[in-house]
């Protein structure tokens, strides 16, 4: 984009965000003038140039000459209000035109404003004296401030409301109730039988949202993936709308529920490998697959609007020892742990459809979860026979590091080993 369109722009929206502050009534562009800002009783009608040298008269003497037309109009009562002159420029006027500014018979409504001007002689927002590159970013910088401020000022009181977990804090239903039947009805009917599983959660974070609805929700299940790395898994109908399972024997290794509101609900005890072991890479693999899977169905097929809500939870995690890439046992891994609370759970805010956000709530939620093993671990002065518990994540052999996102580096770094926390498959 041309330099003096994005100056241009950049103004415009200054003057959108002043408008509150300001009290004026309307901003209109590219009419008579670049921008006119129209006020009780009062139009402002705004050329805005954008110079590499000093701004000249022969600049805007053309300017200048059709807003004396513009006056001439409101004076013959065929426009409204009192108008003015202003020209917004990003540099300061040259001597001769600094010498013609300053003289008695200068026209009192016609101005020039630059970066450095006098502030109090000022009638709008101050230009910016900003390069190329620093226009383009203020600009996207600005315009996002201003789409927050829209969507959370229209957005006070239409809470989304989320299904209500009758076994909290990772389940929705019962431990007897049907999650799938797979046949005709009493046929083959799939359970989630374990009281153990990680589990994630996403819903809108108000309710004026597009209507999903049961139809909807059945279109879009066979799109969604469990908490567990799949390469494909069935879909069906169930009483709360359409859920996506992995089956395992008569029973669900892990599952994603969609909810006629929109509202995701995936768990998963994959990661759990027996009685008391509970692996950090399947953990990590679980989330990050359903964490993808879900950022693209909200915004691709629901076309849900921002900002959401996502937890990222466990239970059943008391004493299970955490399975962790170990230096020393690099086949088998290593433990750490045991760990002491049965549940944990934290919520995020996402304002976006951004990865690395979505992304960055995770990976804070991972620190929380990998820290409930770490608490017992003894710190970097111990020796090797005591600290054989601890988190080892680096070096990590090729195929468990391509497999995983995060990979524990607060608590490798905690003990003096280099960590790979962030590196994405």
């Amino acid at each position: 984009m041309h330099r003096g369109f994005l100056f241009q722009h950049l103004y415009t929206v200054q003057c959108l965000l002043s408008a509150a502050a300001l009290s004026v009534r309307s901003v209109g562009v590219e009419s008579d003038e670049d921008v006119e800002v129209q006020f009780e009783g009062r139009r402002i009608y705004v050329q805005v140039k954008h110079r590499k040298e000093p701004l000249a008269w022969n600049d805007i003497e053309e300017a200048v000459a059709r807003f004396a037309e513009l006056r001439a109009a409101h004076q013959r009562g065929e426009r409204s209000g009192e108008p003015a002159f202003l020209i917004i420029s990003n540099a300061a006027p040259n001597g001769p035109l600094a010498a013609k500014l300053a003289v008695a018979d200068w026209p009192a409504d016609v101005h020039v404003d630059w970066p450095a001007a006098d502030p109090d002689a000022r009638i709008l927002p101050a230009p910016q004296g900003l390069l190329r590159s620093q226009l383009s970013q203020t600009l996207e910088t600005i315009l996002r401030l201003m789409i927050r401020e829209i969507v959370s000022r229209s957005r006070t009181d239409a809470i989304f409301t989320p299904v209500t977990s009758l076994r909290p804090p990772a389940f929705f239903f019962r431990a007897e109730d049907v999650l799938v039947n797979l046949g005709y009805p009493g046929g083959q009917e799939l359970r989630f039988k374990r009281d153990r599983a990680i589990y994630i959660r996403l819903f809108p974070t108000y309710a004026d949202q597009p209507r999903v609805g049961r139809v909807r929700a059945i279109e879009v299940a066979s799109r969604l993936k469990p908490p567990q790395h799949l390469f494909n898994s069935p879909s069906n109908q169930n009483e709360w709308g359409e859920v996506n399972v992995q089956p395992h024997g008569d029973g669900i290794t892990s599952f994603t529920q969609i909810f006629e509101t929109g509202e995701l609900w995936g768990a998963s005890e994959e990661p759990f490998r027996d009685k008391n072991t509970i692996a950090a890479i399947g953990v990590e693999k679980g989330f990050v697959a359903a964490l993808d899977n879900y950022r693209l169905v909200y915004e691709k097929e629901l076309k849900l609007q921002p900002p959401f809500t996502i937890e990222f939870g466990a239970t059943g995690l008391k004493d299970q020892a955490l399975l962790v890439p170990s230096v020393e046992f690099p086949s088998i891994g290593d433990h750490a742990g045991a760990i002491r609370r049965d549940n944990i759970s934290q919520q995020y805010q996402l304002n976006g459809f951004d990865r690395t956000e979505w992304m960055t709530a995770l990976r804070d939620f991972l620190i929380e979860f990998y820290d409930l093993a770490a608490r017992v671990l003894a710190g970097p002065g111990a020796d090797a026979a005591t600290r054989r518990g601890q988190p080892t994540a680096s070096p990590v052999n090729s195929r468990t590091a391509s497999n995983s996102a995060f990979v524990l580096s607060e608590y490798a770094a905690r003990f003096g080993k280099t960590g790979v926390i962030g590196t994405m498959s």
